[in-house]
């Protein structure tokens, strides 16, 4: 092979290799029917939060930043992945107007809460609505956390 066209193959393979991420799979708890599938690519995040397997018709849809949040009250804290995630409306299978935030670790901890959602509907607050313990997807062991937003998603539906 020619030195030229080393080099391009390296180049290319070098660049390959920064495009593609860290890709991570993890539920909210044992048992939980949701879980959540995204990648890291640097600092950028995309995924999917899965619902179908808690009745909803449709998936909710990922896109966030990685971070460092300090220790300022809330229950996840340290490196963590933040996500706007359409669960809410994909639950509602419709415009609810609200967003859900979601603050998610990379690896599982039935030691440290490694997940916490926060909701605003517009009105320039966030709310904790709640956090739990993550597990590898698959797991069996049992560190709790629900994220049901099913009832959530019906009480926005229901607002004036």
């Amino acid at each position: 092979m020619k030195l030229k066209s080393m080099a391009v193959v390296s180049l290319l393979v070098l660049c390959c290799g920064v495009a593609s991420g860290q890709t991570y799979s993890l539920s909210f708890g044992s048992g939980a029917c949701e879980y959540e599938t995204f990648t890291v690519t640097g600092s950028v995040a995309a995924g999917t939060d899965f619902l179908t397997g808690c009745g909803s018709s449709f998936n909710g849809v990922l896109v966030g930043f990685a971070a460092d949040l300090p220790a300022s009250g809330g229950p996840v804290t340290g490196k963590v992945v933040i996500f706007a995630d359409n669960n809410l409306d994909a639950s509602a299978s419709s415009y609810t107007g609200c967003q859900i935030i979601l603050v998610t670790k990379t690896k599982p901890s039935s030691k440290k809460y490694g997940w916490a959602d926060y909701l605003s509907c517009g009105d320039g607050v966030s709310h904790l609505l709640h956090y739990g313990y993550l597990t590898a997807r698959g797991a069996s062991q049992a560190t709790g956390g629900n994220r049901s937003i099913g009832p959530i998603a019906d009480w926005i539906k229901k607002r004036p």
